[in-house]
């Protein structure tokens, strides 16, 4: 078996019990051949790989009902190449990035020679009390679709787009509706983006 160990620098990682070796550098593997490598490529293929989350997406078992796997994985002196993902399975995913709770019904990387060729990321965002739905004024939980995008450094950008709004409330403040609301990690730093409109209430305004 190989141990762990990370895909590029995205924070992900593989591992694997079975592969198919090419130690020579005069010749190659038919899998290598077909996307490109040429014959001084050395390492393994792998068909199918477990793969793990980074630290930081705080990836839920217990509320995930999908597996992300590698396919077709080669692993050697040309990079990284293959695909990562949930593939055909119904299941979802699940993480968190503090009070928000993530489930992804969607989740595909393809990889060549460590670069990042497709990404396709997507699911639902569930938001904390503080928030409430423009159409809904209860004190439930509000879920969002999302889109994500990921680069082979690691940087990572999940953004949600509300039609309706989404609204949270300081009495006899303000009024906040976010309209889009973004959040991620670039450059090893994380961020927070929020597109909406900020209406001060009558009475705070007085005050001043």
């Amino acid at each position: 078996s190989f141990s762990r160990s990370q895909i590029a620098n995205t924070g992900l990682n593989h591992s694997f019990s079975d592969a198919k070796i090419d130690i020579s550098k005069n010749g190659n593997i038919p899998e290598a051949t077909a996307v490109g490598y040429d014959d001084s490529f050395t390492g393994v293929f792998v068909g199918e790989a477990s793969i793990e989350l980074p630290k930081w997406w705080n990836h839920d078992a217990s509320k995930s009902t999908a597996q992300i796997k590698g396919t077709n994985l080669l692993i050697g002196s040309g990079g990284f190449s293959g695909t990562v993902g949930i593939g055909s399975q119904s299941g979802v995913i699940a993480a968190r990035f503090g009070d928000f709770a993530v489930k992804l019904n969607a989740f595909s990387i393809s990889f060549l020679k460590n670069a990042i060729t497709d990404c396709s990321i997507a699911g639902k965002l569930t938001l904390p009390k503080l928030f409430k739905n423009g159409n809904n004024e209860n004190d439930g939980d509000v879920e969002i679709d999302i889109s994500v995008m990921f680069d082979s450094k690691g940087n990572f950008d999940i953004t949600a787009i509300s039609k309706d709004g989404l609204n949270i409330y300081f009495k006899n403040f303000f009024h906040l509706t976010i309209k889009e609301l973004e959040f991620g990690k670039t450059a090893g730093k994380f961020f927070v983006g929020v597109g909406g409109s900020l209406i001060f209430d009558d009475q705070c305004i007085a005050k001043y």
